[in-house]
């Protein structure tokens, strides 16, 4: 999804474990940081303390969580995904989520989605 985003909105992205963003990519949080948090019920504790500590460098929230969690106080933003599923299917709920994200970054950037800078449809080698 991050390589999604970053083709639609020419933002530079990256995609981690949630619990991993606290070794090394943490020190590029700054107040122009959107960090998306793909929450888990079985590390959910875990990630809201990270919200905590990350927030305090200035960086923003949107958490994708499913319905039977409860709401991260401290996200500025909060997608429910309203299916009670396996944790094992959430990334399949959470996809469009994050194509939408990049497809309105994109388009509130004045950029053509559908026509990626520098990208064609298919790679020749």
């Amino acid at each position: 999804a991050a390589l999604k985003v970053q083709e639609m909105s020419i933002l530079s992205t990256q995609s981690f474990h949630s619990l991993e963003y606290r070794h090394g990519p943490m020190s590029t949080a700054n107040r122009n940081t959107l960090v998306t948090l793909l929450l888990t019920p079985n590390s959910h504790s875990y990630e809201v303390r990270m919200i905590e500590d990350i927030q305090k460098l200035g960086a923003r929230f949107l958490v994708i969580k499913p319905n039977r969690l409860s709401s991260v106080q401290q996200a500025e933003y909060e997608v429910t995904v309203p299916k009670r599923v396996s944790p094992n299917y959430l990334p399949i709920l959470y996809i469009p989520v994050l194509q939408l994200l990049g497809f309105y970054k994109a388009v509130s950037s004045g950029i053509n989605p559908d026509q990626p800078k520098n990208l064609s449809a298919v790679v020749k080698l």
